[in-house]
C-alpha cells in the first residue's frame, strides 16, 4: 500500500480526523496501544514500523513510519528510501519555514516531520505526516531549520 502525504488532508487512505477504529477497519487491528508523554493515544502496527497518533477524541492527528515496509511519499520523493541529505533539501526546498526541536525537522507548510535525518541515525529514522494544528503548541519552542 502507497503512503502518499497529501498535505493537511491524508496519508494514503487515512484522512486526519478518522477515528481509532476506521483505520483499525483499513490496516487491521493494532499490536500495541499506548499514551505518550503528552497523554496522546498512540497505536503501534506492522512490527512497531508504523504509529498512529489520536488525540484525546481518538481522532487520527499523525502518522508516523521508521522501515520502508510501506512507502512514504512527499511530493514524490521517498522519504525513507531517498538519502537523508537528498530528502530534506527536497523539502527544505518547497518549505522555507521548517522547525527544529524535540529530535524532529517540522515542515509546518506541508505537515510532514522528520527524526533521525540530521544527523542521520538510521535506527531512530522515521518520517510523517501530521494534521493541522498537532504541532502549534510546541513550535514556538522550536529552532529554525538551517540547512547547509
Amino acid at each position: 500500500m502507497k503512503f502518499e502525504i497529501q498535505p493537511y488532508v491524508s496519508i494514503g487512505p487515512l484522512k486526519w480526523g478518522m477515528s481509532n477504529q476506521e483505520v483499525g477497519l483499513l490496516l487491521g487491528p493494532a499490536i500495541k496501544v499506548t499514551k505518550n508523554r503528552m497523554g496522546s493515544i498512540i497505536e503501534f502496527r506492522n512490527q512497531y514500523t508504523q504509529s498512529f497518533i489520536y488525540d484525546s477524541n481518538l481522532n487520527l492527528i499523525e502518522v508516523t513510519f521508521s522501515k520502508t515496509l510501506e512507502i512514504c511519499c512527499s511530493r514524490g520523493i521517498d522519504l525513507l528510501e531517498t538519502p537523508s541529505d537528498k530528502v530534506i533539501s527536497a523539502l527544505i526546498n518547497i518549505d522555507k519555514g521548517a522547525v527544529m526541536g524535540y529530535d524532529s525537522i517540522i515542515f509546518q507548510e506541508i505537515g510532514v516531520a522528520l527524526t533521525g535525518f540530521m544527523p542521520e541515525d538510521l535506527e531512530i529514522r522515521a518520517a510523517g505526516a501530521f494534521s493541522v494544528g498537532r504541532w502549534d503548541s510546541l513550535i514556538p519552542t522550536m529552532t529554525p531549520f538551517h540547512f547547509i
